[in-house]
């Protein structure tokens, strides 16, 4: 849900190529089509390098591994009631 390749996706269609200034020009307005969000907090260089990884992803990407993609060890503390008990 809300996931950038689907908002991508939706504005700039899948077939041609995605536009690596299109999506950086976009990073740097999107706070004025999107109030929501905050303006982008980065350099001209961070917001372009942003824009070519952004349209890299047109057609997948390579998953990042970490929490979202492998999960998460959760030791239990010792203090801590078990499971099902009140």
């Amino acid at each position: 849900m809300n996931g950038i390749r689907g908002i991508l996706r939706g504005m700039y269609g899948d077939e041609r190529p995605w536009s690596e200034s299109a999506i950086s020009n976009y990073i740097g307005t999107m706070h004025v089509t999107r109030p929501f969000m905050p303006p982008f907090p980065g350099s001209e260089a961070e917001q372009k390098a942003l824009g070519r990884y952004l349209a890299s992803l047109q057609h997948g990407g390579a998953s990042i591994r970490g929490a979202q993609s492998e999960g998460i060890t959760v030791i239990p503390r010792a203090d801590a009631p078990a499971v099902g008990s009140r």
